[in-house]
């Protein structure tokens, strides 16, 4: 009877026991987390997590743990169409209870397993200097999930073509393919004037401007550039080496302009024509009065006896003007005798026969010493002076003028050195006519 009374109380604990767990009051799961992360926390694109070799540690409700294969748990919360790094929960379910923990996945692209290349009428020559053309260009790539796409953001190296470059590098997500390129050296193929300087005629001695000036460069790869004054255009004279900044002779002259040092021998020619500078007009700024007239006798000859008596004023073609006085370097005049009546004679430009100055001249027709020399009393072989001698000439008009050896050079003595101590006087000359002063002479 005690028997089964013992087994009765066993089955009713049993009993009890299976209806504690099966209503959760056993010994159920109350925490998970991570212990190890998978082999690859990474995801491609659009596929599925790969969580084997993660472990996880679950801790039951009467404080004891277990370490479980994180394949074992379910995951939710990835979207994995969406790259980047994202936060998934791991949950695990045991006895009917679940528990929950995080892990960062990161979603990958696809890797790329090959590229193909179709090139239709793709340019394989260049120009150097030019860039890497793609059009026909069409690139392929296969992914380790066997999808296969056009693709556009691949990498070109170089993208400007060098001399010696052979081939160009097309790359997409580290699968390189090449192109086998011929590149040729840039070259000039012209060089011509397009717009002439805006200052073609020139006066001998003027600066040259290029202001205005265009030459136009056509390469070989079909490129053309324009360059202008001030973009470094060199010009020269003709086809020497002489860099040209003006003329200094009254030919026409070839000037030669240059681009710029890296196009090489890049160069066109344009003509400027080169004026002489000469008059225009000729005024007499003096003598203008008879009182300034230039002196002669009757019957002389006319002529510059005074580099400085006659000045005029030249006016140039330039549009310069200048001062100068009129000697025989300027002026040509006649060569007819003086009459007594002339009041003027007409003097005319050598290089221009047509610009004429009337200059003023009076005829002298009488002559007295009106003031002695400063010197009258000499020894023996002293040189005579006239300093301070005047004489008053009178000219067909009947005027009156003064004339010093300070205003005219033609006055003259009779001696020029006292040889003789018994010399009284001395004999002035001046043009026609001529007067005596005394002098005293002593022999020492």
């Amino acid at each position: 009877m005690k028997r089964i009374i013992l087994s009765i109380t066993l089955i009713s604990l049993l009993c009890a026991l299976c209806l504690l767990a099966a209503c959760g009051g056993g010994n159920a799961p109350v925490k998970v987390s991570v212990l190890d992360l998978p082999k690859s926390t990474k995801v491609v694109q659009g596929g599925e997590p790969d969580l084997s070799g993660g472990t996880v540690e679950v801790e039951y409700a009467d404080g004891t743990t277990a370490e479980i294969a994180m394949t074992k748990l379910s995951y939710r919360g990835l979207n994995s169409d969406e790259l980047g790094t994202q936060t998934v929960a791991l949950t695990y379910t045991e006895g009917g209870k679940t528990v929950s923990t995080t892990i960062d996945l990161t979603v990958v692209s696809p890797k790329v397993t090959s590229v193909e290349l179709t090139m239709d009428n793709v340019k394989t020559d260049y120009i150097e200097g030019e860039s890497f053309d793609k059009t026909g260009l069409v690139v392929t790539a296969t992914y380790q999930t066997g999808e296969v796409k056009e693709v556009h953001a691949y990498d070109v190296s170089p993208q400007i073509m060098k001399v010696d470059t052979k081939e160009v590098s097309i790359t997409y997500r580290g699968v390189t393919r090449k192109i086998p390129v011929t590149v040729t050296a840039r070259a000039i193929l012209s060089a011509e004037i397009t717009a002439l300087p805006a200052k073609l005629d020139y006066f001998v001695g003027e600066a040259f401007d290029p202001d205005g000036i265009t030459l136009t460069v056509t390469n070989n790869d079909g490129t053309v550039e324009n360059f202008t004054s001030e973009d470094g255009l060199s010009f020269y004279h003709g086809e020497g080496n002489m860099e040209y900044y003006g003329a200094y002779t009254t030919e026409d002259v070839i000037v030669r302009v240059v681009a710029p040092a890296r196009y090489g021998d890049a160069s066109a020619t344009f003509t400027l024509r080169v004026i002489k500078v000469a008059p225009t007009s000729v005024t007499l700024l003096a003598p203008t009065t008879e009182e300034g007239a230039l002196l002669f006798a009757e019957d002389d000859i006319f002529y510059f006896y005074d580099d400085e008596a006659v000045s005029v004023r030249l006016v140039m073609n330039n549009g310069d003007a200048e001062t100068v006085y009129a000697t025989t370097d300027y002026f040509d005049y006649p060569t007819d005798p003086l009459s007594l009546d002339a009041t003027s004679v007409e003097a005319f430009l050598r290089d221009d026969p047509s610009l004429t100055v009337t200059i003023p001249v009076a005829i002298v027709t009488g002559m007295t010493i009106s003031k002695l020399p400063d010197v009258t009393d000499y020894e023996l072989f002293d040189e005579v002076h006239l300093t301070g001698l005047e004489l008053l000439v009178t000219t067909q008009s009947g005027a009156e003028r003064v004339v010093s050896v300070d205003s005219d050079r033609r006055i003259r003595a009779s001696v020029r050195t006292i040889e003789d101590e018994s010399l009284t006087s001395v004999t002035v000359y001046y043009l026609n006519f001529s007067a005596d002063f005394d002098v005293t002479v002593s022999a020492d």
